[in-house]
C-alpha cells in the first residue's frame, strides 16, 4: 500500500493538474453540482450551526456553498482558525444577515483578513467579541477539507493533525463529512489508530457514507 506521504504528493500534483486543465467556469460547476448532491445527506436538513472552510488555492471550492446554505432559517454557518497547533471556531454569518451574495461579501470584507497559510480568518478586532466566537461542542453538522478519500469515508488530511485533534473536542455523534472532486476519491486511505472516517464523502457524482456507496 503506497503511504500516506506519497499519496499526498501524488494527490497534490491531480489537484494543480485539475486546476491548470480546467476554466474557473467548470470548476464552479462542479462546486454546484457537490453541492446538490450535499444537501441530500441527512444531517443537513436540520443543522443550525455548520462548520465549513475556506478553501486553499488548488483546492476543493466550498465558498459557494456559503450563501445557498444559509437559505435556512435560524442557521448559522462557522469557519475555524489557526491558533498555535489547534482549531479555533467563528461564527461568520447568519441566516439572518445574509440575502444574497452581496451581502456575504460584504461580512467577509469586513470580518476576514489573509492569516496563516494565507487562508481568510477573522480579524484580530472580531476573534474576542463573544458574538462570533463558538465551542466546538455547538456544531451540528462539520464539512472539512481534505486531499483525498476513499469510499469508506476515511479521509487524507495534509498532515497537520488540526482536523485530527479537532474532532477530538466534538460531542458525540456529530456528523462529519468531506467534499472533494471525483479524483480525489481513492481506492483505499491508509489509517492510523488516531484515524476517525467520516460519515459522508460528497462529490459532484456522488455521496458515500461511512457503510454505503448512496450514489455512483
Amino acid at each position: 500500500m503506497i503511504q500516506k506521504d506519497e499519496l499526498r504528493k501524488i494527490l497534490k500534483s491531480a489537484l494543480r493538474e485539475k486546476f491548470t486543465q480546467s476554466s474557473p467556469d467548470e470548476i464552479r460547476s462542479l462546486s454546484l453540482a457537490a453541492l446538490e448532491n450535499l444537501v441530500t445527506i441527512p444531517p443537513l436538513r436540520t443543522a443550525k450551526m455548520i462548520m465549513l472552510y475556506i478553501e486553499l488555492p488548488c483546492e476543493f471550492p466550498i465558498t459557494p456553498f456559503f450563501v445557498p446554505l444559509l437559505n435556512h432559517p435560524a442557521r448559522r454557518v462557522v469557519i475555524p482558525w489557526c491558533d498555535g497547533n489547534r482549531l479555533r471556531l467563528f461564527r461568520l454569518a447568519s441566516s439572518d444577515e445574509v440575502e444574497g451574495q452581496d451581502d456575504f461579501r460584504k461580512i467577509c470584507f469586513e470580518r476576514l483578513a489573509p492569516g496563516a497559510f494565507g487562508i481568510q480568518e477573522p480579524k484580530e478586532s472580531f476573534r474576542l467579541r463573544s458574538e462570533f466566537l463558538i465551542e466546538p461542542q455547538q456544531l451540528d453538522l462539520v464539512i472539512m477539507p481534505g486531499l483525498g478519500f476513499d469510499t469508506a469515508c476515511r479521509r487524507l488530511g495534509r498532515g497537520k493533525g488540526y482536523y485530527d485533534r479537532f474532532v477530538t473536542t466534538l460531542r458525540s455523534g456529530v456528523p462529519l463529512a468531506g467534499v472533494c472532486f471525483d479524483e480525489q476519491i481513492i481506492e483505499t486511505v491508509p489509517t492510523e489508530p488516531h484515524d476517525r472516517p467520516l460519515d459522508y464523502v460528497v462529490t459532484p457524482t456522488r455521496v458515500c457514507c461511512a457503510k454505503l456507496d448512496l450514489y455512483g
